[in-house]
């Protein structure tokens, strides 16, 4: 109704004529559809431009799918989810701060905003749309943006993606357009692809990652990487893998970029588990264009990648050195005729790990926002007035509250335990029971303070006791 009555008013100012002020007619249009400032402080809030709302969530409960919703520059609190088709729209880009994690359903906007720290940056939902405009995604202990497996697209422009565990995590089945973006100081990789992708990394400069710049999957895989600097990562600049589960030809094009000083390849070609590509797999699968290599310290292309980037060669001379590095890495390659129950029991291993890594990401969320309600609660009932405590005992509702949310909290410690005893990978389970500590220490404090709450009898039944 509130929105209505806006754009009733403005309609009948312009058909009316009506202006406010001195001068000639002036018409601006209402940009957005509600107002965040953490400085307001009045005590009529409405999320209008004059009495906006004082944090974010309270715009989102109010929004509709298509809001647009404007935010002061200051620091505001994470861990919420954003609806389907809501925008978030910062006055500057390093003057808006979210911290802590968000996830994104469909047809989501961020613009000019910072998103920086938690336990992860952005999650986007499976299936959902995304697009990041002149953002700052940082210094978060997991994924910088996550997109979740699914038929979804992420579009990022302009935008910094840096300090984070990984940057991105592209699952399976996705598109991605990345551009004009930065993507630096990373724990692991700077983009890390999973299998049958689309899309495209265009004019980004993607560096100083502790492990390689940018690492995908190529069965299925439908990308152009193009004129992009990749340079001084830990690993590689680009790392190709094969899968033998996932072993379709790649049309993974990589042009015009510069890749350079990378502590290993410039272009690595990888099989991470046991697996046999054919002898021309990454030749089919990667077409180098242009690309200008230097100073990467093991090789500008590996050798196991039999392809080389000289389009001016001669054929035969061509296949002379794809045979010659063929025969070499052939003597490290065990060639089998079809794969063992060991490697497939290894795959299954490895698709487990990628459901338990989405799925520990969903949990963390979850008891990053039932964390942020417990507290509200909490301080509901601390900041109780001596009196009313004596008279009426402690806040009833809000114990009840609180109850609940522990109950739901420990539900989903139990299961990201389960997970870390279930998974085989050594790096999943030191990294995920780290968390789990915390998340149980947190657990413990609120529960005693719950407990002390509850021991804690009003006034009226401590005298009721005393006098039966």
């Amino acid at each position: 109704m509130r929105k209505k009555f806006f754009t009733f008013i403005s309609l009948l100012a312009v058909l009316t004529g009506i202006s406010v002020g001195f001068g000639p007619l002036k018409i601006q249009a209402e940009s957005y559809s509600l107002y965040v400032d953490e400085d307001y402080d009045g005590d009529d809030s409405d999320g209008s431009k004059d009495d906006p709302f004082e944090n974010i969530e309270d715009a989102l409960d109010e929004a509709d799918s298509s809001d647009k919703i404007y935010i002061k520059n200051g620091s505001y609190e994470g861990g919420f989810t954003v609806p389907k088709g809501v925008g978030l729209y910062g006055e500057s880009k390093s003057g808006v701060v979210i911290v802590g994690g968000i996830t994104a359903k469909d047809d989501v906007h961020f613009e000019n905003l910072t998103i920086s720290g938690g336990s992860y940056g952005v999650v986007v939902e499976a299936g959902a749309s995304v697009e990041f405009e002149s953002c700052i995604v940082e210094n978060s202990g997991g994924i910088g943006i996550n997109i979740l497996a699914g038929n979804g697209k992420l579009k990022v422009t302009d935008t910094k993606i840096k300090g984070n565990g990984k940057g991105f995590y592209i699952q399976k089945g996705n598109r991605i357009e990345i551009s004009n973006s930065y993507v630096y100081n990373n724990g692991e990789e700077g983009i890390d692809i999973r299998n049958n992708i689309d899309g495209f990394i265009k004019n980004c400069q993607i560096y100083e990652n502790d492990e390689s710049g940018i690492e995908v999957i190529l069965g299925n895989a439908i990308m152009e990487i193009s004129g992009n600097l990749i340079e001084k990562n830990g690993a590689s600049g680009i790392a190709s893998q094969f899968y033998q589960d996932y072993d379709d030809l790649g049309e993974v094009e990589v042009k015009n970029n510069k890749i350079r000083k990378n502590h290993n390849y410039g272009i690595d070609c990888k099989v991470p588990q046991a697996g046999n590509p054919s002898r021309t797999y990454w030749k089919e699968s990667l077409d180098l264009i242009g690309n200008e290599f230097s100073d990467n310290e093991k090789k500008d292309i590996n050798s196991s990648c039999k392809i080389t980037f000289e389009v001016d060669e001669d054929e035969s001379e061509t296949e002379e050195a794809a045979k010659e590095e063929s025969d070499q890495a052939e003597e490290k390659v065990v060639k089998v005729s079809e794969v063992s129950q060991e490697e497939k029991n290894r795959q299954k291993e490895l698709e487990l790990l990628e459901k338990f890594q989405t799925d520990v990401v969903i949990l963390e969320n979850k008891i990053s926002q039932s964390g942020q309600s417990l507290d509200l609660e909490i301080e509901q009932v601390e900041s109780q007035g001596k009196w009313s405590y004596l008279f009426r005992g402690p806040n009833e509702e809000s114990l009840t509250k609180i109850e609940n949310l522990l109950t739901e909290e420990n539900e989903n410690i139990i299961s990201i335990q389960e997970m870390i005893e279930q998974a085989s990978d050594q790096g999943f389970k030191q990294e995920n029971q780290q968390k789990v500590e915390q998340f149980q220490q947190q657990l413990n404090l609120r529960q005693e303070f719950l407990t002390q709450q509850k021991n804690r009898d009003s006034f009226w039944k401590r005298l009721k006791s005393f006098f039966s």
